[in-house]
């Protein structure tokens, strides 16, 4: 951790995220790695940074606080943070976009799972290429409601008109 080389550092900062998550031994061990986690998010190299999130960023015990900085480290980081981190919840999320950009918007998007709230959220930014990618995932409950707005609003739009007639659960109203 200590090295001149972010290759190395980076190697260090992945298996000390490893580690963490794998720890079944005493508390103050399991405070030390934390201590290193945190060491490793104030590293000048975004290299180790991502290394880091990369440890940490499918696991659903990976710690919130080093999570949500991840969050708000550079774009490439903070991208895969909002699309795969379990430990990000709604609240979090929905907060997030009223003012993240785009590209951001639409790595939430891509969610594994996305609530109705969370996708109300999304689509209240009122962006085409967001909506049409929220629509054409049938996996989201959209709700009957707000796929009767989407329809009477954004509905004159060809291309979400046919993403909206393609959903199954749109409401008969909707579709006529």
């Amino acid at each position: 951790s200590q090295s001149l080389d972010s290759e190395e550092r980076g190697s260090a900062a992945h298996l000390s995220a490893l580690a963490y998550l794998n720890h079944v031994g005493p508390a103050d061990e399991q405070a030390a790695l934390y201590a290193a986690l945190i060491g490793f998010l104030d590293d000048p190299s975004v290299k180790v940074r991502a290394a880091l999130a990369y440890g940490l960023l499918h696991s659903p015990a990976a710690p919130r606080p080093i999570m949500l900085a991840l969050l708000h480290d550079s774009a490439v980081i903070g991208r895969a943070v909002l699309q795969y981190s379990p430990v990000l919840i709604d609240a979090d999320l929905i907060g997030l976009t009223r003012t993240l950009e785009l590209s951001m918007l639409l790595a939430i998007a891509q969610r594994a799972q996305i609530s109705q709230r969370l996708a109300a959220a999304l689509l209240a930014r009122q962006d085409d290429g967001l909506t049409l990618r929220l629509i054409k995932r049938h996996d989201i409950d959209l709700g009957a409601d707000q796929l009767a707005r989407l329809s009477e609003t954004r509905g004159e739009t060809p291309v979400i008109r046919g993403a909206l007639l393609a959903r199954p659960d749109l409401p008969a109203g909707a579709r006529l």
